[in-house]
């Protein structure tokens, strides 16, 4: 389909959870950035990624999904007509769930943007294929926006963090004796429990770097993963460094040495912070959540034919239960003294 682009007043782009991987979108925001200039672009995002984008210039507005916010059925056609008022030409679905893919189909858009995502290949008029499954999450979503004539050589993301929420960081540091150290963070968290290496070894290896003379802080966001941060921690025994504000946690993660993850959001700011990087993986594919020039980033796995398996439920959890603390002990140690 041969787009008109003096057609190009308004372009919605669509992208739902996870946080990570909205992060990831600014690639392609970017490169529409740059093809259409003079365009408003709108940005559909759930209501708890906000923080990601704001701030920066890459989008116009930003709509907020709040999926906790009324009956299902009732918000969902709000939020249809909500964009249908805009009239936007053109829509680019950078998630493909359908529900998505029906904002994008009843947009009322000439020209709807997506990828090649089963039956719903059919709510867009212009596809991508399907990429590999070892393609890097923000290549894939530059794969969609280039069906529309989108490309940009600048790869990079970050979150736009504002000086107030850098003072408080200061405050914070400063109050624990953190300020000029270098410091390793560890992230105990994951979207999935398949994601996550057991908290007991994370503890462990904490115990270990500590003893050794490193300065250690568990990492966290949002309220519910500094609940489970302090279950953990009722003695105080451990440094908790964790902010309800994703733009806090950014400004905290910029000032590490080093971090230890699981595959998860914090992982994916400190890749585009160029930090140093100890994954620990399992059923990720860790292909598709680090790009392929980034050398800051050691990933550990045990040795398993089912790595990279994609699911979100295991019985045995192998690949993560056979890391054991020595190995990822190891990594840390010959990459934190690069």
């Amino acid at each position: 389909m041969q787009i008109v682009e003096e057609e190009i007043k308004k372009i919605v782009i669509i992208r739902f959870k996870a946080l990570g991987d909205i992060l990831l979108t600014q690639s392609a925001l970017r490169a529409v950035r740059e093809k259409y200039p003079k365009s408003k672009i709108y940005m559909l995002v759930n209501k708890e990624a906000e923080d990601i984008l704001s701030g920066l210039d890459l989008v116009d507005e930003i709509i907020c999904f709040d999926k906790n916010k009324g009956k299902p059925l009732i918000r969902d056609l709000d939020l249809i007509e909500r964009i249908m008022d805009l009239r936007p030409e053109m829509v680019i679905d950078l998630f493909g769930n359908m529900r998505s893919a029906l904002i994008s189909f009843l947009s009322g858009a000439k020209y709807r943007v997506g990828g090649s995502w089963r039956i719903r290949k059919y709510f867009y008029n212009m596809r991508a294929g399907v990429a590999p499954l070892d393609t890097y999450i923000s290549d894939v979503m530059l794969s969609i926006v280039r069906v529309a004539g989108c490309e940009t050589g600048n790869k990079r993301f970050s979150i736009n963090v504002g000086e107030s929420d850098k003072k408080e960081i200061d405050n914070i540091f400063n109050e624990n004796d953190l300020s000029g150290k270098k410091i390793i963070g560890v992230n105990i968290f994951g979207t999935w429990r398949t994601k996550r290496w057991t908290v007991e070894k994370y503890l462990k290896l904490t115990d270990k770097l500590v003893n050794e003379g490193y300065t250690v802080a568990l990492l966290g966001g949002g309220q519910k993963e500094i609940d489970e941060l302090n279950k953990i921690n009722p003695a105080g025994k451990y440094l908790i460094l964790a902010q309800p504000d994703i733009k806090k946690i950014a400004e905290i993660v910029s000032r590490l040495q080093l971090l230890v993850t699981n595959d998860g959001f914090i992982r994916h700011i400190a890749v585009g912070l160029n930090k140093k990087i100890v994954t620990i993986i399992g059923p990720t594919n860790n292909s598709a959540i680090t790009p392929k020039d980034y050398t800051n980033n050691i990933s550990v796995s045990a040795k398993l034919d089912c790595l990279g398996c994609e699911k979100t439920a295991c019985a045995d959890l192998k690949c993560m239960n056979n890391v054991s603390v020595e190995q990822v002990y190891d990594v840390v140690k010959s990459l934190v003294n690069r």
